[in-house]
């Protein structure tokens, strides 16, 4: 299936005085329950290489019915941001009309504001080709 890159406003900065915008690959998602009874609404997350996991805010988590998001496996991971705590869970993700098995992370909402489709979860599942020059990307299941 075929994606286009999303632009976003971009603040024109001293490094970059003339850039007003940014493309970005954002990937329509949702998450359910493992037993596939209740489902997120449509939200968007990030495809991100740089990710190692698949990383959700907490309210999503709590939409499918994680009440208690802290019940999961604590890991704490860092990286340009800081440091963020994560819960992971097993969930069932659906991306570009694919569903999967899959095992995320849950981080507060003011510590992550964006969702992230990362290395285990999505990158291993999926052929990704990025054509920035096209303005697309392609994902294909593995």
């Amino acid at each position: 299936m075929k994606f286009r890159y999303t632009k976003f406003p971009f603040n024109p900065s001293p490094a970059f005085p003339t850039k007003i915008s940014s493309l970005r690959p954002w990937l329509q998602t949702r998450i359910y329950d493992t037993n596939k009874k209740v489902c997120s609404p449509w939200f968007y997350a990030l495809v991100d290489s740089g990710a190692d996991f698949c990383l959700f805010q907490k309210s999503i988590g709590e939409f499918v019915g994680l009440s208690n998001i802290t019940s999961g496996k604590k890991q704490e991971l860092s990286g340009l941001g800081g440091s963020v705590v994560a819960y992971f869970h097993n969930i069932i993700l659906e991306v570009g009309g694919y569903r999967h098995k899959c095992y995320a992370g849950f981080v507060d909402d003011s510590k992550l504001p964006i969702n992230l489709l990362g290395q285990e979860g999505f990158f291993n599942l999926y052929e990704i080709k990025f054509d920035y020059s096209k303005k697309r990307f392609d994902l294909k299941k593995v």
